[in-house]
This record gives structure tokens, sequence and C-alpha cells, in this order.
């Protein structure tokens, strides 16, 4: 923070940065000190803010680690991963930040977690009513199917790095012959929770993968990967793509006042690609390069001739 503050100073930071306050699992109300002391610290700007806190529901679910935590057991284990944060002092922090205008990030990959995270904003709606804060559950691997209409029920966005949702070396090998079939037939399920009227928005997890959203994009649509296609009725279209990284994604970050369309009064941040991704094949989606890009109406960047 203290580095993207001075170039923010300086007039140098050429993107809209918010961080997030990493709290442990396990933290209570009291945490929210280490948020209070860096928003204070770092007071939010048009382009620079500490937006609220993130929290890890659980852990990953690939073979041999599988520490998401899931409804039904792990085949190899027999038993569903550890469940992180289904308590009521989980509930009493999201409650305690939703009160002081914090956004809450959740990492959530198996579906037992994502329950949990839902269950946790929902207490905090309860107590304050609808502040209106669009708290985020992110991964969302897996999603028990009564859940995803409470997404929109309890304004909740849907974070989800759709990059992972081809079959795979990762998805066939590490993970569906480690699910329940119930499971593992509804991985990523993306679509599900668009026509549930969840707002998906478009998320990398770099470092981890490429922040590259045009191959997101790709597979996305296709859900095909280097070993095939991955439940395919869970297919977005390139219109609910580019809505996901681009409006979608601004208001997971609260910054949906001032980027994230092309809107009078908006910053004029805008990027021009070399084909119309609406009418491309999905396939050539993740070939797409981009020209040149502005950022409130300054060039930064220009691609080679």
């Amino acid at each position: 923070m203290p580095a993207y503050k001075a170039l923010s100073d300086a007039g140098e930071l050429t993107a809209h940065v918010t961080g997030m306050v990493l709290l442990n699992s396990k933290s209570g109300p009291e945490a929210l000190e280490v948020y209070d002391t860096l928003a204070a610290k770092f007071p939010k700007t048009p382009d620079l803010m500490v937006g609220g806190i993130k929290i890890l529901a659980d852990g990953v679910i690939e073979y041999p680690a599988q520490t998401a935590s899931l409804s039904l057991p792990y085949k190899n284990l027999g038993t569903p991963g550890p469940e992180v944060i289904g308590t009521e002092k989980f509930k009493a922090l999201v409650t305690a930040a939703d009160k002081r205008g914090a956004l809450v990030h959740i990492h959530a990959i198996g579906d037992l977690a994502a329950t949990d995270a839902l269950d946790a904003i929902a207490a905090a709606r309860k107590a304050n009513g609808d502040s209106r804060i669009p708290h985020t559950i992110t991964h969302l691997e897996v999603v028990k199917p009564e859940d995803r209409l409470r997404f929109k029920a309890l304004g909740v966005i849907a974070s989800m790095q759709l990059l992972w949702s081809g079959a795979d070396e990762y998805t066939t090998d590490l993970v569906k012959p480690y699910l329940d079939e119930s499971l593992s037939k509804t991985l990523y399920p993306a679509r599900s929770l668009a026509d549930a009227d969840a707002i998906v928005a478009g998320a990398s997890d770099w470092p981890v993968t490429s922040p590259n959203p045009f191959l997101a994009m790709t597979v996305a649509i296709t859900r095909q990967g280097t070993k095939g296609v991955l439940n395919p009725e869970e297919a977005m279209t390139a219109e609910q793509m580019l809505y996901a990284y681009t409006r979608n994604a601004a208001q997971a970050v609260r910054r949906e006042d001032r980027i994230g369309s092309i809107e009078p009064g908006k910053a004029a941040d805008l990027v021009l690609v070399d084909r119309d991704l609406l009418a491309a094949a999905p396939a050539e989606i993740a070939d797409t390069k981009v020209l040149w890009t502005m950022f409130g109406g300054k060039k930064v960047f220009q691609a080679d001739k």
C-alpha cells in the first residue's frame, strides 16, 4: 500500500487499487482494529482505497491437499474436509465489518464453505439491514443448488476464476476422481449462478494463474480444457463474460460509480482490442490483442505495430 500511495500521490498510478486486509478465519470482531488502522492510514482516493477484509473459509479441493470444505466426504478420505467459518464468532465478525462499511471478501471453494459464508452474510443483513455493500464470495468451485438463489437475495457477488473451468489435469485427475458424483457434475457452476440472477464477476487469482481475461473468457464459453469439455451446461456466453470482466468486476471492488462501464461522469478507462468479442468465435477470443489502453483519459499503453 505505501508503494501504491506513493504512485497515486505522484499521479503515476495507472490502475484502480482496492486493498483488502487479510484476517484469520477464526478472528472475532476485535480483529477489525487492523482494518480501521489501515483504512485511516490510507484514506480513500479515486484510485486507491482499503476496501475491507478478506477471509479464507477453506483450502483447496485438489488431491492430495483436499482442504476445501465440502458437504459430502472425499471418496479417498471418508471425511468432507475442515469446516472453518461455520461459527457464531465468524458471523459476529462479518456483521461488525458490514456495520462499519467494510467489504467482506471470502475465499470459499467447497460447497459447505460457500453455505457458511452465505449464512454469515445473512446474519449481517438481518442485524444491520441491507447495507448494499456487495460482499463477495470467490472461487465457488462447488455450490449447493439450494444456495444459488441466495446470492441475489443477499446481494452477494459470485467472483469466479473461469480459466479453471475446463477439463484439464486438475479437474480430471486431481478433483473428479475424489468427489461424490453429485458434486463433480456441478464443478464451476457459473451458468447456474447466472441463471439464478447472481452477479458473476470475472477474476483471475493472479499470480496463481494468468490474469489475461481473454483466456478465461474462452474457457468459460467453451468449457474446453487440455483433456476435453467440463460440464458444458455451465458454459457462459460472450456477453455474460464481457459484463463479468467490466461492470460486474467493478461492483465487486465497490468501484462501479467510477469504472466498469462507459457512461457520462465515469473515468475514461478504455481498452481497444483487435476484434469484436461478441462476434468472434469463442476459441479465437483467447488470441485477442490489446491495441491501446487509456486510463483516466490518458493513453498508458500502445502496442507495437
